[in-house]
């Protein structure tokens, strides 16, 4: 029986700049078998974080990849969330309620 191929694509997204990368491999296949095939930017943000997602939820790079997928390559947070929040309330103007 003749396997099935299938597409995997990467994707970096940055402030001001998307890598991608696509490959046509066999199903079945593990995502650590094909990240070495990466090319050298996708490589090092794969090294930098070790994070991972397909359809917004985390993976391991020993998940199985069974039917065409876009990978998406996680980076870290520049800024946390909460901190910013709390920033803008702090210049934000206190407002009175009123009774």
């Amino acid at each position: 029986m003749r396997q099935r191929n299938i597409n995997i694509d990467f994707l970096l997204a940055g402030c001001d700049s998307i890598a991608k990368q696509g490959f046509l491999v066999p199903s079945g296949q593990k995502i650590s078998d094909v990240i070495p095939l990466l090319n050298k930017e996708l490589m090092m943000a794969v090294k930098e974080t070790g994070a991972i997602s397909i359809n917004g939820e985390r993976v391991s790079e020993e998940q199985i990849v069974e039917v065409d997928t876009r990978i998406i390559i996680l980076k870290k947070l520049i800024n946390d969330p909460k901190d910013l929040r709390r920033q803008r309330a702090k210049l934000a103007p206190i407002k009175k309620v009123k009774k």
